[in-house]
């Protein structure tokens, strides 16, 4: 197996493994936890990562795609890196107060007390993973990815059945952060990072300026929604749009979570290596698409059952909002590559523009369509994942000159797939609507047969790979049965 579908295997399964803990800890704290508590944990979040954005200036982005990558190169990065952490958390810990009052939500202060030890930890944990995706050691950090979900999980809810509240989620972050810490340095063993170095200072602050201001965009276009929507909106409310995009992103996390934690080492390593991106990166958005769009509209359409079972019935009011916002990020695939293949190419300069441009955009319409409602608000992503994407696509096609032809090509085949794939599963919904558990099972196995069907049909890339996995699997079986 070449070795770029062995690195997408293992963080396939680190990625799954992630999933369905997750999703055992949703359905479990979901029980446990009122929306309301709920609500606090996404500001406390929020505010976390605004601040993560500032360690960006020192990321492990330079480490993975630096060519001549020295020890003294490495340990200005951890340096820099520390000396950011230190600054922030300092202004973390001074403004937990305010900010709580700001919220009118008291216990705020103490989730972002918490919380700023985990802070802390990343200036030990990411160079370390960092430097684990450079070398594409992929299985260990698998590994140690899914060993941080557990003990995350694990600790979130043991805190919650004690009735910690919100503060279960502080200190599940305070536990992820420490196993990934202690792991990370068990496996590289590799302490010299961490001796204070200022020496490549210039080559680590000229790609962290532009790497710093992109994470900084991008993290406003995350947090100031959800600012004005807590002044705006009650904290469950809050709650049930905040579980709303988290249910919507299991099907991104499926398909987009293994493919960018192997992206940027492999798009960098291909323009190290003087390759041609143009067809890597076609190929990429041809196979995320034909996984990611019935994928998402499947899940629309099974918005119900999946709500009941994963969170209970207290969220039901998220079920119009996923099966509105879903199908609005079959728009925003481009996005998600965007990062990892101008970075490779040299654009790390344009990325700022190009987030400005998608962020000022986004932040603009949530916070106009803000006091109308969660469900406006929903269908305003649909213009905004649109804009946002073919920004995307134009500022790509810049650097790696692809013709629109090969990309509408590449995507029609993903169309006719996703169309043979949701006919069935669309007509069971359209039938009845109240999709019971037999009927949810009848969707999903009509969706994975028209699947099927719509990769032979149109001789998609992906039935390839397909058969490539059949063939694997089946050499497997029967070394075992001999």
């Amino acid at each position: 197996m070449p070795d770029i579908r062995r690195s997408i295997l293992w963080v396939s399964i680190s990625q799954y493994i992630n999933l369905a803990v997750g999703i055992a800890s949703t359905w479990l704290l979901s029980r446990l936890l009122t929306p309301a508590e709920f609500g606090i944990s996404v500001l406390g979040w929020a505010v976390l990562g605004s601040v993560e954005s500032l360690r960006e200036f020192a990321s492990g982005s330079f480490l993975i795609r630096e060519g001549e990558l020295n020890s003294d190169t490495k340990r200005t990065s951890v340096t820099i890196n520390v000396l950011i952490t230190s600054v922030v958390t300092a202004g973390l810990l001074l403004l937990a107060g305010p900010l709580a009052r700001y919220f009118a939500v008291p216990d705020l202060e103490r989730f972002l007390y918490v919380v700023s030890s985990a802070f802390v930890l990343g200036a030990i944990l990411y160079p370390q993973q960092a430097l684990m995706s450079r070398e594409q050691t992929f299985g260990k950090l698998g590994l140690i990815s899914s060993a941080m979900t557990l003990a995350g999980s694990l600790v979130s809810v043991v805190l919650a059945y004690h009735e910690f509240a919100a503060l279960s989620f502080a200190w599940g972050t305070v536990a992820m952060s420490t196993v990934g810490a202690v792991l990370c340095m068990a496996v590289r063993q590799d302490i010299a990072i961490y001796r204070p170095s200022l020496r490549s200072w210039r080559s680590v602050l000229s790609f962290g300026l532009h790497n710093g201001v992109t994470a900084i965009i991008s993290r406003i276009a995350e947090v100031v929604p959800v600012f004005v929507f807590g002044k705006i909106w009650t904290p469950a409310e809050l709650a049930i749009a905040s579980r709303a995009v988290l249910v919507s992103g299991v099907a991104e996390r499926i398909v987009f979570g293994p493919v960018l934690a192997v992206a940027l080492p492999e798009f960098s390593r291909q323009a190290r290596e003087g390759h041609d991106l143009k067809f890597s990166y076609l190929r990429a958005l041809t196979l995320i698409s034909v996984v990611h769009w019935p994928g998402m509209i499947m899940i629309a359409l099974l918005a119900r059952p999946i709500v009941l079972v994963v969170m209970g019935h207290q969220w039901l009011d998220a079920i119009p909002l996923i099966r509105i916002y879903c199908p609005a990020s079959i728009f925003a695939v481009p996005i998600g590559l965007q990062y990892a293949v101008l970075s490779a190419v040299g654009g790390i300069k344009i990325l700022p523009r190009l987030i400005g441009l998608q962020s000022a955009l986004m932040i603009s319409v949530l916070v106009l369509m803000a006091r109308h409602g969660l469900e406006v608000v929903a269908w305003s992503m649909y213009p905004v994942f649109a804009i946002g994407g073919l920004l995307s696509l134009l500022v790509v096609r810049s650097r790696i000159k692809f013709d629109w032809g090969d990309l509408v090509a590449s995507l029609a085949l993903s169309v006719v797939v996703t169309l043979l794939a949701i006919v069935g599963p669309l007509a069971i919904f359209l039938a009845v609507q109240d999709m019971t558990p037999l009927l949810s099972g009848a969707a999903i196995l009509t969706a994975g047969l028209g699947w099927i069907l719509g990769l032979y049909i149109s001789s998609h890339p992906m039935w390839s790979e397909v058969c490539r996995v059949a063939q694997a699997t089946r050499y497997v079986v029967l070394k075992n049965k001999r």
